[in-house]
């Protein structure tokens, strides 16, 4: 438990969706036959980096401050990706997913701390 509280699992977490965000897209492997599959992979990327960079801190002022930066995190890779990464682009929809597992990473904290 000491460990989640360094940070250096978020962190870590972080790095993985970098390094996956920034692979080019035609060497991206396409959609195994399950649509929207991506959606479901951003959600639980965002929502796993919340519920990590929560345990760093654990109370209920770093819930904004977490959410926030998760949500920045994001917007910025999917700029580095529209303008930096070739054959990937800014997806609103890949935002919207983000948030969404961001706002699922709130509400499970919120149930396990009872806040």
């Amino acid at each position: 438990m000491k460990f989640i509280q360094t940070g250096w699992p978020a962190i870590l977490w972080a790095i993985f969706i970098l390094t996956l965000s920034v692979i080019p897209g035609k060497q991206f492997p396409k959609e195994l036959f399950i649509p929207h599959l991506d959606k479901a992979v951003h959600l639980t990327f965002y929502l796993v980096l919340f519920v990590l960079g929560y345990g760093a801190k654990k109370n209920e002022l770093s819930i904004l401050a977490v959410s926030t930066v998760c949500f920045l995190y994001g917007l910025l890779i999917e700029l580095i990706q529209h303008y930096l990464i070739p054959n990937r682009f800014f997806g609103a929809d890949d935002i919207l997913a983000n948030t969404i597992g961001i706002v699922f990473g709130v509400l499970l904290v919120k149930r396990i701390y009872k806040f």
